[in-house]
């Protein structure tokens, strides 16, 4: 079941081959729509989307960079962003 702030991507439609590679935040927890599907709705997406089409993001921890901001070196996902505490 997925939750609001879960990272996810789009697979096995056709908005997966438009977003390819493109990573989404859940803004609410699935719920049921009227129509009886499972859905959530994402961020920066027009309304829901059906469940059945997202999957977890896996993070990608490759990259390693100095944050001014943060005032250290971080580890983060080369495609969301996620940075991860050493």
């Amino acid at each position: 079941m997925l939750k609001m702030g879960d990272k996810v991507e789009m697979h096995t439609c056709w908005e997966a081959d438009y977003y390819k590679d493109k990573v989404w935040t859940c803004t609410s927890d699935e719920f049921t729509s009227l129509s009886g599907e499972q859905v959530v709705f994402l961020g920066g997406f027009r309304g829901y989307f059906a469940t059945k089409f997202l999957k977890l993001h896996e993070h990608e921890f490759k990259g390693r960079e100095y944050s001014k901001l943060l005032g250290r070196w971080v580890t983060y996902c080369n495609k969301c962003g996620l940075i991860k505490e050493d």
